[in-house]
């Protein structure tokens, strides 16, 4: 095909007909015809006797059985030789290269064509492994449609005449191959790109059933990427009209935001959950700067809660008496001092604090985790964060977290979130 030709009909929007040929003539033709297509692609065998010769070979190769011969294809259909191309399979049997070839077909039409023809896969013809490869490959193009000639029958080898081609329904199909996808995104915990291929697929002709399915899924998986971006109070929102299936979540939301009793450190264990979520997706960069917010919140909100202290503008007035000059330097305009994470803790430690106590014993080695954090390119230098840092900074934050909660009797409840959300909308139908 001619770029000039080509550029026109990409003006409008394209009609591509591809077809697996094989012995039988008639069912390609009657698929052109009815179809119009503007461009056809033979998929054929190549050699001396492939399928190819039905197409193009000179004299009457198209010879039905009881039937008188008749010219090639494109003569019957009257296509000019530049509204068609022959697309040679070297292995007719062979699955995976009937598939690559195919794979490589998908790629020319996206070279030539963009992505806005309508492309139909005829698989009536050729052998069946050719059928089987284009069935894989329209199912895997979304906007691929399926269609087979269908006729009577007046015996268990072939159609004998009067067939047409019927669009098949694949969606039902692809639904079952996209649910794949959609449950590896649960559990990787992007739920965002889940969303992204419900969405897709419920604007679909599929059956009632999966549309509501889907609809319940892409309510789960919105509430939870909100929760996963600390949206709290829109999870919460979100999350309302499927409490019973996930009740353990929509209690920790609640405790969260404050809405039920709770230990008041819920957010810090919030924040270890979105770290490992972090590092699952191997972002370890996002991970660490997670797990420091933690570490520093945990004083933040032992200072708040025990002391009355808002780290961000303490007024020295209100510390006591014997650690007022100590906290001098720290004071900015109004009286007001503002600490860091070590010195939130050292002040903790300074009160005689349980918290601070235990940071000042582990402080040497949390101090080197936290170098890792301060060099990061998140924070303040350009060296990227590896696994192994992670896991570094992971097990002594973590660790340290969950000892001083343990030993000031505290226990936060905050269950990581659910990789199990097609399962549980399967078992709550």
């Amino acid at each position: 095909m001619t770029k000039e030709i080509i550029n026109v009909r990409r003006k409008n929007k394209m009609d591509i007909l591809i077809t697996t040929v094989g012995s039988s003539c008639e069912p390609i033709v009657n698929a052109i015809k009815t179809r119009k297509p503007d461009f056809v692609y033979f998929v054929c065998s190549s050699g001396n006797n492939g399928s190819w010769m039905s197409v193009e070979a000179k004299g009457k190769p198209c010879q039905e059985r009881d039937k008188p011969p008749l010219p090639n294809i494109v003569s019957q259909a009257g296509l000019t030789s530049e509204q068609y191309k022959i697309w040679l399979i070297d292995d007719p049997d062979n699955l995976a290269h009937c598939y690559d070839r195919l794979m490589k077909l998908g790629h020319e039409l996206k070279d030539q064509f963009g992505k806005t023809p309508n492309i139909t896969a005829n698989y009536t013809g050729g052998t069946k492994t050719m059928s089987v490869a284009l069935c894989l490959m329209a199912l895997n193009q979304e906007n691929w449609d399926l269609e087979l000639n269908k006729g009577p029958r007046v015996d268990l080898i072939k159609v004998k005449t009067g067939d047409v081609p019927i669009l098949m329904n694949k969606w039902e199909i692809f639904v079952e191959h996209q649910l794949k996808l959609i449950k590896y995104f649960i559990s990787n915990f992007q739920y965002d790109q889940a969303l992204k291929v419900i969405t897709a697929l419920l604007r679909r002709p599929i059956s009632k059933g999966y549309q509501d399915m889907l609809t319940k899924v892409a309510g789960m998986c919105k509430a939870f990427n909100a929760w996963d971006c600390f949206l709290h109070e829109k999870a919460l929102l979100l999350l309302e009209p499927y409490a019973k299936i996930f009740t353990p979540y929509f209690l920790t939301l609640k405790r969260i935001l404050n809405r039920t009793s709770n230990t008041g450190y819920e957010r810090v264990i919030d924040l270890i959950n979105n770290a490992e979520r972090r590092a699952i997706q191997g972002r370890f960069d996002d991970a660490v700067a997670r797990l420091y917010r933690a570490m520093e919140m945990l004083a933040q909100i032992r200072l708040k809660t025990n002391y009355g202290y808002d780290t961000s503008e303490i007024l020295l007035e209100k510390l006591p008496p014997s650690l007022r000059e100590e906290y001098k330097k720290y004071c900015r305009e109004q009286g007001k001092i503002i600490l860091g994470l070590k010195e939130a803790y050292h002040l903790l430690a300074r009160l005689d604090d349980e918290v601070g106590k235990e940071f000042v014993k582990k402080e040497k080695q949390i101090l080197d985790r936290l170098k890792i954090r301060n060099y990061s390119i998140l924070a303040h230098g350009e060296t990227p964060v590896t696994e192994e840092h992670y896991q570094q900074v992971s097990h002594t934050f973590i660790s340290f977290i969950n000892e001083v909660l343990s030993k000031c009797n505290l226990k936060p409840n905050v269950p990581q979130l659910p990789v199990d959300i097609l399962d549980k909308v399967t078992e709550s139908a």
